[in-house]
């Protein structure tokens, strides 16, 4: 079986794809510190109700 890849295929295609989805993602992450916070709520949001439920269960 011959594997030499001369040509990009659908493949290629969708790891760079995806490479490019997460440097724009990552770059615009670190330059909006909107999105970041709207993107890290749910974290907040969890590690305030840990908070609240051992204050209960002390």
């Amino acid at each position: 079986m011959n594997m030499t890849h001369d040509t990009p295929g659908a493949l290629d295609f969708i790891v760079f794809a995806a490479m490019a989805f997460a440097a724009a993602f990552t770059l615009a992450w670190g330059l909006s510190p909107r999105l970041r916070d709207w993107i890290e709520q749910p974290k907040y949001r969890f590690q305030k109700s840990v908070e609240g439920y051992d204050k209960v269960h002390r």
